[in-house]
């Protein structure tokens, strides 16, 4: 019998009768898309883990066997209505904070997480004060 061994892990050896010997490449297929699969001639089928980092801190990077990697968009939203919520790429989620000054002399100007801006009636000690704004 012929050997058609081509020591080679990455192949199928036969020996076809018209052909002579056949070294058809093997499949190195796990069947996970978090895997990128590769054959070493000496060691055989093998597999590197995919990295799933898209480098935008505005997303969480996953990965599922099935369907691959995930980028999904992240919640910024700290549940605070003193804040103006966004993301940046480069850092992240940010939370600036809400100014409420109205400029009114007869108001104090405060911020309820739950409500937002609140600007509250003062007594003002001269009436024509409250006339002028500034």
């Amino acid at each position: 019998e012929i050997n058609c061994d081509d020591f080679s892990e990455c192949t199928k050896d036969s020996c076809d009768s018209k052909k002579g010997c056949v070294n058809d490449n093997i499949v190195c297929d796990d069947g996970d898309e978090c895997t990128d699969d590769f054959c070493d001639k000496i060691e055989g089928c093998y597999t590197d883990k995919v990295c799933c980092n898209d480098y935008d801190e505005c997303t969480d990077d996953s990965c599922d066997s099935t369907d691959g990697c995930h980028y999904d968009t992240k919640d910024c939203d700290d549940y605070s209505k003193c804040t103006i919520d966004d993301c940046d790429s480069d850092i992240g989620c940010t939370h600036t904070t809400l100014i409420c000054a109205d400029y009114n002399r007869c108001t104090t100007d405060k911020c309820d997480p739950e409500v937002g801006c609140i600007h509250d009636l003062v007594v003002c000690p001269d009436i024509d004060e409250c006339k002028s704004e500034y």
